[in-house]
């Protein structure tokens, strides 16, 4: 009889090592994605970190950052010193001037008000101010979203007396000058540009209506209510002999000692509204937990801050009350302020995480936007993985926004450099319009500063406005391109060594890389007798208090002289009697100056186009 063989069950064996094996996988998969997650959420930390050591200076002023959801801290670093010379470090205690994030407060405090029907936001500012000279209506909700066109206090005492004396005004003074103003940047409601004019004047109507003083105002019927305590955000008139970060300049040079603000910001004088409050993290976690909540009306403190008003054109403005908002290329939206003074600051918060994000820095030399950005999108995409995209519930600018992220197939790619003669490599030198925006917006004259294409050692550089360096290569007789910029921008000359040189951009990243219709055209030069026809000493004739500007002709150059200090700054002429400068630092100056003439083609005046005045005629002194 055969034996008889047992045969194995091997559809059960594999069935069992199937499922041993699926067990495997899917527990290698779990750790693995545990195990990424854990990656991630330290990604950002990380990220955080690595912007701390960029930023942070040995021996100098420090910050704080933070980062909470749900009003849990996932995240607190503190480093530097709030006060160099009593080597007192920051502690999550300390209190940082906000500077410009004190606008919600004042916005907030405005909206209460409102409800309660003791301010009209229809009505004229003039009908509750008639200190005012300027006599054409200006709603009192124009100046909540920056569309009033009173012209910017801060920067006419920059004008006046230059950035290290700028604060020196006393409060009646500035007042003074505001209330004073005999012509507008523009009718109120036709254009928008941010004015801390605005802010300030708001925190007068509010002591106005209140019989309070602003800061009582605010600590009364705003923080109180929210449990945020005295020692969490107060006035600048109330933090002498606190726990308070000093402010610290921004040096010329990195090898000079710091210097403090002596500007007096936090003396008893000071124009609140606009600014002069100082908060530490735990004061405003308080205030932004309270975000989505009704708290002070009917509706979400939020809803009150988002709203923007509509211009004589049909468009929205971009800033709205106190805040400004957006979109990240994911959809999800973003609610911040910045504030700058000798220190800087940022409030931002994702509705969509509950995420808040504060930085607070106490110098110049830290700008809290460019901190933030070096982790903001980690944390947006971290927490954003697991979510449906705000597609659906985000306005319009937002489907605009993501639509011009999808990535298309440039049509630029990158050329290989050849050999010219330093002759014909000559023939590109110039200068152009740098058409540079002022802040976030470019004034009612265009974009101000010069580019300029230089030859050093045989290669051609691009010089942007503000002193960027890009390299150029030669691909052919007239298009050169950009390189180290991490896409191959091209420019193509056209009337290449003729005084009508024009330069036409191609960019992979701007409407598909195809060549833009808009010619940038060099600069004509003008002779010295040419020149000398605008120099002279001119004064705004329009404020309480004149202001001086003086033009000098040196050797071929012209010069802008502001300031009780002299500060100098270089013109560069664009054509059509309108000079241009564009200049950082202390020294700081960015504006067009329109020049006109009288009948007899004698210049009798210019019109001064900056950051945030425009269109303020200056006479010229015979």
């Amino acid at each position: 009889m055969s034996e008889i063989k047992t045969i194995p069950n091997v559809a059960g064996n594999f069935k069992l090592a199937k499922y041993c094996l699926i067990f495997l996988v899917l527990i290698s998969v779990l750790a693995e994605k545990a195990f990424a997650q854990k990656a991630n959420m330290l990604s950002w930390k990380d990220k955080i970190d690595q912007a701390v050591d960029e930023f942070f200076i040995k021996n100098g002023p420090g910050g704080i950052i933070t980062v909470s959801k749900d009003r849990k801290d996932l995240y607190t670093r503190t480093f530097g010193y709030a006060d160099i010379e009593e080597k007192d470090t920051v502690t999550v205690n300390t209190l940082f001037d906000i500077a410009s994030c004190a606008k919600q407060f004042t916005a907030v405090s405005l909206l209460w008000l409102a409800d309660k029907n003791i301010i009209d936001l229809n009505k004229p500012i003039q009908f509750y101010l008639p200190e005012f000279v300027i006599k054409e209506p200006i709603p009192i909700y124009s100046l909540l979203t920056h569309c009033s066109g009173l012209q910017d206090y801060s920067e006419l005492a920059l004008l006046a007396r230059g950035r290290e004396e700028a604060n020196t005004y006393k409060k009646e003074e500035m007042l003074n000058i505001i209330y004073n103003q005999q012509n507008l940047a523009f009718s109120p409601t036709t254009s928008e540009n941010y004015s801390n004019t605005n802010y300030a004047i708001l925190a007068e109507l509010i002591e106005k209506v209140s019989h309070q003083s602003f800061p009582d105002f605010v600590t009364q019927h705003i923080l109180q209510p929210l449990n945020i305590k005295s020692s969490e955000i107060r006035f600048s008139n109330q933090v002498r002999n606190l726990n308070i970060a000093k402010g610290y300049l921004a040096r010329e040079n990195k090898d000079e000692k710091f210097k403090t603000d002596v500007s007096g910001d936090t003396g008893s004088d000071r124009m609140h509204g606009a600014g002069g409050m100082y908060a530490n993290i735990q004061g405003l976690l308080k205030w932004m937990s309270n975000y989505n909540k009704k708290v002070f009306t009917d509706k979400n403190l939020i809803d009150n801050l988002l709203h923007r008003d509509t211009l004589t054109n049909g468009d929205l403005t971009k800033y709205a009350r106190g805040i400004e908002t957006g979109y990240t290329k994911s959809g999800y939206r973003w609610i911040q302020h910045t504030g700058r003074s000798s220190s800087t600051s940022i409030m931002l918060w994702l509705p969509d995480f509950d995420i808040s994000i504060i930085g607070l820095f106490n110098t110049q030399e830290i700008w809290a936007q460019s901190v933030i950005n070096k982790f903001f999108k980690d944390i947006v995409d971290y927490y954003g993985k697991d979510q449906e995209i705000a597609q659906k519930n985000s306005s319009e600018e937002s489907e605009k926004d993501i639509d011009q992220s999808i990535s298309q197939e440039p049509r630029i790619t990158p050329q290989d450099e050849i050999d010219l003669p330093i002759a014909h490599l000559k023939k590109f030198i110039g200068v152009y319009p740098g058409d540079a925006p002022v802040g976030s917006q470019k004034p009612p004259s265009g974009g101000v500063g010069v580019d300029k294409i230089v030859l050093r050692e045989a290669k051609l550089k691009y010089i942007l406005y503000n002193g960027y360096e890009i390299d150029l290569k030669p691909i052919n007789d007239t298009i050169l391109e950009m390189t180290g910029v991490g896409r191959p921008i091209q420019l193509y000359f056209n009337d290449l060594n003729t005084n009508k040189t024009s330069i036409a951009f191609a960019d992979p990243l701007v409407n598909n890389g195809k060549l833009s219709n808009e010619l940038s055209h060099q600069i004509p030069k003008l002779s010295r007798d040419e020149l000398q026809k605008f120099a002279g000493q001119y004064k705004v004739s329009t404020l309480a208090r004149s202001i001086p500007i003086k033009i000098m002709q040196e050797q071929n150059d012209m010069y802008m002289y502001w300031g009780s200090l002299n500060k100098k700054s270089k013109l560069y002429y664009l054509g059509n009697n309108i000079f241009t400068t564009w200049q950082s630092g202390n020294s700081a100056m960015q504006c067009n100056l329109i020049f006109s003439t009288d009948e007899n083609g004698e210049v009798n005046g210019l019109k001064y186009d900056g950051h945030r005045v425009w269109n303020l005629q200056f006479d010229k002194i015979k």
